[in-house]
C-alpha cells in the first residue's frame, strides 16, 4: 500500500519536470563557462608564445605575420571575455562626423513627437463610476452656529482614484426551460449558450482568459492554477490545457485565413528563432518561424530550419521578403528558379528586369551553375513567380559595430549607415506632417521615402559601395565578416532604393520574435507536437491583435463566437477587419 508521501500530484510532476529542465540548462551554462575559460587560457598562452617569437624574429615579413596573428588572437580573446563578463545586447555607439555626406535636415518642430509631460495621465479607457459621499446624520449641523446643514444641489469636491476589481469566478447554472405541445405531447427545450466543446463545463470567456494569460502575459498554466485557487476556483493545469486545445480547433479557420492574407501583401518580414519541444527524458530543438507585416503576424513551428520550412511559411508568395542573410530563403528562391527553368515557364514571357530590359530564363540557369551572385540576383528578379529578397541594414551594421574597437577605420561605414537611418527618420517625420494636413498615411510615407531616398540615400549608398571596394580586411576578423556581408548581399541591401514600401531593416520581424522568446524562457517550450501548434496559433492571433491596436482577449472572443455562429464552423474574422469594425462601432456611439 502506498504511503501518502509517495503520491505525486500532476502539478508536482510538472514542477519537478521544470526543475530538472532548469538544472539541465544550468549545467549547460556551467559547461559553456568552463569551455570559454579554457579557451581563454589557451589563447593567452598562444599570445605569450607568439610575443616571444616576435621578439626573437629578425625577418621583417615574419614580424608582420606574427603581429597580425597576435592582433587576431587578442580580438578573439576580447570577444570571449565580452561573452563571459559583458553585455552584448546594446549596439549604440557615440555619434561621430567622419562621413562626408551632409546630415539630413532635422524634422520640423511640428512633426516632432510631443513628449508627455510629467503628472497624472488621463485614463480614457477605464470605465467611470461616480461614488457620492455624504455626511452622517449626526454631522448635519453647523459647527459654528449649530443650525442644520442643507445639501447644495450639484456641488461637489471631486478627486479621482484608480482602484482594482479582483478577478471573480462564478458557477453559472443554465436552466433551459422545457415546453410541451398541448396537442401531441411533443417536448421542446430552450437553447443554451454556445459551448467551446460539446459538454464543456467552461465558457469560451474562460478559455480565452487562459490563452491570453499564457500567450500574451506569459503566465504558465501552473501559475494560473495557483491564482485561480486563491480566487476560489479548484482546477488543474490539465483542465486548462484542454480549454486551449478546444480554443485552438475553433480558431484554425481564422489562422489559415490570416496566413493566406499575409501572403497577398506586397512586402512581408520573415525571421526564425529556436523553440524547445520536450519529450520523455529528452528535448528537441524546433524553430519558430514568422511572417509578418504591420497588420499581422503568422507563426509556424517546424522541426527544421531548412528551406522546407521556408517553403511552407512563404507558400506561393511573390512580393518582397525582408530577411537577414539566412540561406534558407535564398535556397527556396533558387528552387523556384530551378523549377521555372525546368518547367512550364521555360520560354514564357518574363517580367521586366530591374534595368528595364528582358532577361531570359536561360541566363538564370547559367548563373545558377556559375554561382555569380550579382548576375544571378538580377536574373532571378526577372523570372515570373519568384519573390524578391530585401536585405537588413541592421544585420549589415552588426559586424562593423563589433569590429570598431579593433579596426577604427570601420567608423566611416558605421556613420554612413547611421546617415541612412537619419534619412528614414526625416522621411517619416515629413509623412506625419502630411498626415496632419489630411493626407493618407500610407501614400504620404511612400511619397516621402521615394523623394528622400532618391535625393539623399542613393549618394550615401554610392559612398558605401566605394568604401567597400577599397577595403582589404584582415582574414577571419569581424571586419572581414562585415565586408563579405555587404558584398554577398548588396543587391538585397539596396532594393529599398527602388521600392518605397521596403523598410531599411528587418526590425519588424525581430520584434515579432520577442514575445515567443520570452514565452520560451518562461514556460520552457512545448511538451508535444500538438503543443507547438497551439502555441503558434495563439501567438499568431494575440500578436496580430496587438499590431492592429485591439485587445487580444476581445479579439479572440470575437473569433470564437464568429466561428460558433457558423454551422460549418468555417467562418473567419481577421484582426484588421475586427479593428475596423471596432473603430466604426466606437464612432457611432
Amino acid at each position: 500500500m502506498k504511503q501518502e508521501s509517495d503520491i505525486v500530484e500532476p502539478e508536482d510532476n510538472a514542477l519537478l519536470a521544470r526543475l530538472r529542465a532548469l538544472e539541465a540548462e544550468k549545467r549547460k551554462l556551467e559547461l559553456r563557462v568552463q569551455a570559454l575559460l579554457a579557451e581563454n587560457e589557451t589563447l593567452i598562452g598562444r599570445i605569450h608564445k607568439l610575443v616571444g617569437e616576435l621578439a626573437a624574429a629578425t625577418n621583417r615579413d615574419s614580424q608582420q605575420v606574427l603581429s597580425l596573428e597576435i592582433s587576431r588572437l587578442q580580438r578573439q580573446l576580447a570577444d570571449r571575455n565580452r561573452e563571459l563578463f559583458g553585455s552584448t545586447r546594446s549596439e549604440k555607439r557615440p555619434v561621430t562626423s567622419t562621413s562626408e555626406e551632409p546630415s539630413p535636415p532635422e524634422p520640423s518642430p511640428k512633426a516632432r513627437k510631443v513628449r508627455t509631460e510629467h503628472g497624472r495621465k488621463g485614463q480614457p479607457r477605464l470605465p467611470l463610476r461616480r461614488q457620492v459621499h455624504t455626511l452622517d446624520e449626526a454631522d448635519l449641523c453647523c459647527p459654528d452656529c449649530g443650525h442644520d446643514l442643507r445639501v447644495m444641489a450639484g456641488q461637489f469636491e471631486e478627486a479621482e482614484e484608480v482602484t482594482v476589481v479582483r478577478t471573480r469566478f462564478e458557477l453559472v447554472v443554465h436552466q433551459r426551460q422545457k415546453y410541451r405541445c398541448t396537442c401531441c405531447d411533443h417536448i421542446d427545450t430552450a437553447l443554451g449558450p454556445p459551448k467551446l466543446m460539446p459538454g464543456s463545463r467552461y465558457s469560451p470567456e474562460f478559455a480565452v482568459k487562459v490563452a491570453v494569460d499564457k500567450y500574451a502575459d506569459g503566465l504558465p498554466l501552473e501559475r494560473q492554477v495557483e491564482r485561480m485557487e486563491r480566487a476560489g476556483l479548484d482546477v488543474t493545469s490539465t483542465t486548462l490545457w484542454d480549454q486551449l486545445v478546444g480554443l485552438y480547433h475553433l480558431v484554425l479557420p481564422t489562422l489559415r485565413a490570416l496566413h493566406a492574407w499575409l501572403l497577398t501583401q506586397p512586402v512581408v518580414h520573415v525571421d526564425e528563432s529556436p523553440w524547445r519541444v520536450m519529450g520523455k527524458g529528452k528535448s528537441a530543438r524546433w524553430w519558430m518561424w514568422s511572417v509578418s507585416t504591420s497588420a499581422g503576424v503568422y507563426y509556424l513551428l517546424a522541426p527544421t530550419r531548412s528551406s522546407d520550412a521556408a517553403r511552407v511559411l512563404l507558400g506561393d508568395f511573390q512580393g518582397v521578403v525582408v530577411a537577414d542573410a539566412y540561406a534558407a530563403y535564398r535556397a527556396e528562391r533558387a528552387r523556384r528558379a530551378h523549377e521555372a527553368v525546368q518547367g512550364d515557364l521555360l520560354g514564357a514571357p518574363l517580367a521586366p528586369a530591374p534595368d528595364g530590359g528582358e532577361a531570359r530564363v536561360e541566363l538564370a540557369a547559367r548563373d545558377l551553375d556559375l554561382g555569380n551572385q550579382s548576375r544571378l540576383a538580377e536574373a532571378l528578379d526577372a523570372i515570373a513567380g519568384l519573390f524578391h529578397l530585401a536585405g537588413c541594414w541592421a544585420h549589415a551594421r552588426r559586424p562593423f559595430f563589433h569590429a570598431e574597437a579593433h579596426f577604427p577605420e570601420v567608423a566611416v561605414v558605421l556613420d554612413h549607415i547611421a546617415a541612412l537611418y537619419r534619412i528614414e527618420a526625416a522621411a517619416e517625420a515629413d509623412a506625419r506632417s502630411d498626415v496632419e494636413a489630411g493626407a493618407d498615411p500610407d501614400v504620404a510615407l511612400r511619397a516621402r521615402r521615394k523623394e528622400r531616398r532618391a535625393r539623399e540615400s542613393a549618394p550615401v549608398i554610392d559612398r558605401i559601395r566605394a568604401w567597400r571596394k577599397d577595403q582589404t580586411p584582415l582574414p577571419r576578423s569581424k571586419f572581414e565578416d562585415g565586408v563579405r556581408y555587404l558584398r554577398e548581399n548588396w543587391h538585397a541591401l539596396t532594393r529599398f532604393l527602388d521600392n518605397p514600401d521596403v523598410p531599411l531593416d528587418n526590425s519588424l520581424a525581430e520584434r515579432a520574435q520577442r514575445p515567443t522568446v520570452q514565452g520560451r524562457k518562461i514556460h520552457l517550450g512545448s511538451r508535444s507536437e500538438l503543443g507547438t501548434r497551439v502555441a503558434a496559433a495563439m501567438y499568431s492571433l494575440v500578436q496580430s491583435a496587438r499590431r492592429v491596436g485591439v485587445d487580444p482577449g476581445d479579439y479572440l472572443l470575437a473569433v470564437v463566437y464568429t466561428t460558433l455562429s457558423d454551422p460549418r464552423r468555417q467562418a473567419t474574422l481577421l484582426p484588421h477587419d475586427y479593428a475596423a469594425q471596432t473603430r466604426a462601432d466606437s464612432a457611432t456611439q
